[in-house]
């Protein structure tokens, strides 16, 4: 690498981000940093390659092109290979106050420049040689690479959710990582366990573990009997005792009824898919009528009613609304969003026929926590027989401190499937709040 530093101006417009840069420091809010280089000026010269790529300053190249400057000042360094120009970029944001995450995600770029010369490499007779977690410790400022490890784990454990579209996951592991990095960890193995239980039948332990975490925190569902059984469970494939040999007329019964009951739950989850794509048909007809566009979840555009695929009601791309990268994110994974012209959320409808209705207030939640001033009506749409499911959801303390109780109402669904004709011919957005609930008005209507 050349040592002599020549500053020189370029193009605003000629200089890109590095690729790896926004998958450590993600996509930083620079609108403080814009305010005081206006008042102050810019005095550290950019760090680019030749050909334009930022190694340092990315966040000051944002603030000055949002200020509409046309040049800034920079020096070009031209690095001999991909591992340099990598190790340059994570030392010079070494100064930068980061998050953990963001800490965790340097180690994770440290490893991988490392791996190729150090992977696995074992501590020598003397001690003197470490392994590549310990060196990457060192580099990023943790006490051990057993520490280093956790928080990659979390990490790895916060992309997988983003990548299968859970941001309430993602934001609390992300939350309980910026905490504590055993914080972190210990949250991503309850969440690990709680998603294997649902998957895997257990139901009964799976609810439990929710309580204890809800209830009492991170560290006493970690360290509760509950997981402790859980685990046991689910390694040895047991959920309950089998039949013995010398009752083997009950066992058959026990195994006729089991197979009854199997049928009875793929008949009920065939009908709850086929009414949960009903009511998203029903919401996408009315939102594209009432408010000219309507955004549906990706993972249900596939999905048809009356000869009609739910993807040909959305559109294509979800528009920036405003509201903030994760708050955007959130309202990408909500059910159905109804948009007006101006690319204005007019509402939001998440539609739970058997699934946590938990989950998706909490997605609700999220929202409202990240973006507190938005002013759009968000609804719970579900079938009669789960009202008191979401009274008692909204009725959480958690909850009831963001104010979702006010917030969020509700909207049975076989209401809407007996007044939607009627709306979509004369109706307006307010007409849907005629036919929803709240805590408040549905004790008022239903008091004796």
């Amino acid at each position: 690498m050349s040592n002599i530093q020549i500053i020189k101006k370029r193009k605003v417009a000629e200089l890109k981000p590095h690729p790896k840069n926004e998958s450590i420091y993600g996509d930083e809010d620079i609108q403080e940093l814009a305010q005081s280089i206006k008042e102050n000026g810019l005095s550290d010269a950019l760090i680019i390659t030749p050909d334009g790529r930022i190694i340092s300053g990315h966040r000051r190249c944002k603030a000055v092109k949002l200020l509409g400057w046309e040049t800034v000042n920079v020096i070009e360094i031209e690095f001999p290979n991909e591992a340099e120009e990598l190790k340059a970029l994570l030392l010079k944001n070494q100064v930068r106050r980061i998050t953990i995450e963001q800490i965790c995600r340097e180690g994770i770029m440290w490893e991988a420049i490392l791996s190729p010369k150090s992977l696995q490499r074992r501590r020598d007779k003397n001690g003197s040689q470490g392994t590549t977690r310990d060196k990457v410790a060192a580099l990023i400022g943790l006490e051990s690479g057993s520490t280093f490890y956790k928080g990659k784990r979390v990490v790895q454990a916060i992309d997988e959710a983003e990548k299968n579209g859970d941001i309430a996951k993602a934001t609390r592991l992300r939350e309980a990582l910026n905490k504590k990095i055993n914080s972190g960890d210990e949250l991503r193995e309850v969440l690990s366990y709680i998603d294997k239980a649902d998957k895997f039948g257990y139901i009964d332990e799976a609810e439990a573990l929710k309580k204890v975490y809800e209830e009492n925190g991170i560290h006493a569902a970690f360290t509760s009997p509950v997981l402790t059984m859980l685990k046991k469970n689910i390694k040895s494939g047991k959920k309950q005792a089998l039949p013995t040999q010398t009752n083997k007329e009950n066992g058959k019964k026990q195994a006729s009824q089991t197979q009854s009951d199997n049928n009875q739950k793929e008949s009920d989850v065939k009908q709850s898919q086929t009414q949960h794509t009903q009511t998203q048909w029903v919401l996408a007809k009315l939102g594209q009528k009432i408010c000219g566009s309507v955004w549906i979840a990706s993972d249900n555009r596939s999905d048809i009613w009356d000869n009609e695929k739910l993807g040909g009601f959305s559109i294509d791309a979800l528009p920036n609304l405003g509201i903030g990268n994760q708050s955007q994110k959130i309202v990408k994974y909500i059910d159905v969003v109804w948009l007006s012209g101006d690319n204005h959320v007019n509402a939001a409808f998440e539609v739970e026929c058997t699934t946590s209705i938990y989950s998706g207030l909490l997605r609700l939640a999220d929202l409202i926590a990240l973006s507190p001033n938005l002013t759009f009506p968000v609804y719970i749409v579900l079938p009669k027989s789960r009202v008191n499911n979401v009274i008692k959801e909204l009725s959480r303390a958690c909850f009831k401190g963001l104010k979702l109780d006010k917030k969020c109402r509700w909207i049975f669904i076989e209401d809407l499937l007996k007044e939607w004709e009627a709306i979509l011919k004369y109706g307006t957005v307010e007409s849907i709040i005629e036919i929803a609930h709240s805590i408040d008005s549905f004790k008022v209507d239903n008091d004796d």
